[in-house]
C-alpha cells in the first residue's frame, strides 16, 4: 500500500499494534449464526498475544493478521479454561447460597 508523508512516498507493509489491557481484554467469540461461543473481561488471549498484552501484525494490503495460522489449538485451550472459570464460579455462587 503506498502512503506518503510530507513529500516523501513510503510502501506500507505492516500495521503493528501493541496494546496494553491491564486485564481489561474483551474477547467475544462468535459463531456462524451470530450466537457467542464464549465471552471474557479479563486477561487477553494466548492467541492474541497473552496477560496483559496484545500484538497483532496487520497486512497493509489484505488487512489480514500476518502470521496468523490456524490457531485452533489455542483457541479450544481458551474455550477449555473459559469453561472451567464459569464452572468454578458457578460452584462459589452456590455455595453462597
Amino acid at each position: 500500500m503506498e502512503v506518503t508523508k510530507g513529500d516523501k512516498v513510503f510502501n506500507l507493509k505492516t500495521i503493528q499494534i501493541q496494546a496494553k489491557c491491564s486485564d481489561m481484554c474483551s474477547c467475544e467469540l462468535i459463531d456462524s449464526n451470530g450466537k457467542t461461543i464464549i465471552e471474557s473481561n479479563d486477561y487477553s488471549p494466548n492467541f492474541l498475544g497473552g496477560g496483559d498484552y496484545i500484538s497483532l501484525d496487520i497486512d497493509a494490503d489484505t488487512g489480514e493478521i500476518k502470521g496468523w495460522v490456524n490457531k485452533k489449538e489455542n483457541i479450544q485451550d481458551y474455550i477449555n479454561s473459559r469453561e472451567e472459570n464459569l464452572d468454578e464460579e458457578d460452584e462459589e455462587d452456590e455455595e453462597e447460597e
